[in-house]
């Protein structure tokens, strides 16, 4: 029962992540209003404009893309091994907590760096060149092999040639 439990407040992180119509910011006092990101979803529309977080526009747009996210992804994603965290977990990053527009959460494959541990990251055009896919693949890996730790967005072309 307990591990259901777990499951069903990972889809709520996992939903409140991917909602766009809400800030980082907004998101983490949302959920510290409202206790938990299931809260989030499940709080009526009046309950969310008058917590007075977000403009109504936002929370409009809010209610709209909620009852569109569903566990598709998340079943993708997590079969592939991709892991979310979020600012209130102990694995956050510490040095993330101390931005100004701390992110809400990140999603990450693999482990996530330690303390003190070295980070560098890469990031670029979706589109680029063969070239560049290949300089930020070698680069990546000389920097890997020297006990550096890769981040990046994962996304096409210079960011995922980097994680390769």
């Amino acid at each position: 029962m307990q591990e259901q439990e777990q499951e069903k407040k990972k889809r709520y992180k996992w939903q409140l992540m991917c909602a766009s119509s809400l800030s980082a910011r907004q998101k983490r006092e949302l959920v510290a209003l409202l206790g938990s990101e299931e809260a989030v979803f499940t709080a009526e529309r009046e309950r969310l404009l008058f917590s007075g977080v977000a403009k109504p526009k936002r929370v409009e747009a809010f209610l709209e893309e909620r009852g569109k996210l569903c566990g598709l992804e998340f079943e993708h994603y997590h079969r592939a091994g991709v892991q979310l965290v979020t600012f209130d977990e102990p694995d956050f990053p510490e040095r993330l907590k101390d931005l100004p527009d701390c992110p809400y959460g990140l999603f990450y494959k693999g482990n996530l760096p330690g303390r003190g541990e070295q980070i560098v990251s890469i990031v670029g055009a979706r589109r680029c060149s063969e070239y560049g896919r290949k300089e930020s693949g070698e680069i990546a890996a000389f920097l890997a092999e020297h006990g550096f730790s890769v981040a990046s967005g994962m996304a096409l072309g210079i960011d995922g040639a980097a994680h390769r």
